[in-house]
């Protein structure tokens, strides 16, 4: 009995070790293919704040961020930016197996 007990000693640290589980590295690829420069900025963006959002279990709203709100581009790269910033934040919400 006591030889039972002193190896399930000695064994409980390395069982708890392992508790800590797998850590899960998504792959979410490159953006959409024909988007300009400007577009995949927004797309990086959107994809950061999106994994960010679901992460914290915030429901799916791009307008939550000001860089989407507040593009830091003027003009038409805006809608770029922030048709880029769109797609990477849904992409996030879909997970990695959404790739082009």
């Amino acid at each position: 009995m006591r030889k039972i007990l002193a190896v399930t000693a000695l064994a409980f640290p390395f069982a708890l070790a392992g508790c800590g589980g797998p850590t899960h590295v998504a792959v979410y690829g490159p953006p959409p293919p024909g988007y300009n420069a400007v577009e995949q900025h927004g797309f990086r963006d959107g994809l950061q704040a999106g994994l960010h959002d679901y992460r914290d279990g915030q429901r799916p709203d791009p307008m939550r961020h000001g860089k989407f709100r507040n593009p830091p581009l003027q003009g038409p790269a805006a809608g770029d930016y922030q048709q880029g910033f769109r797609e990477g934040y849904d992409r996030a919400y879909q997970g990695p197996e959404h790739r082009y």
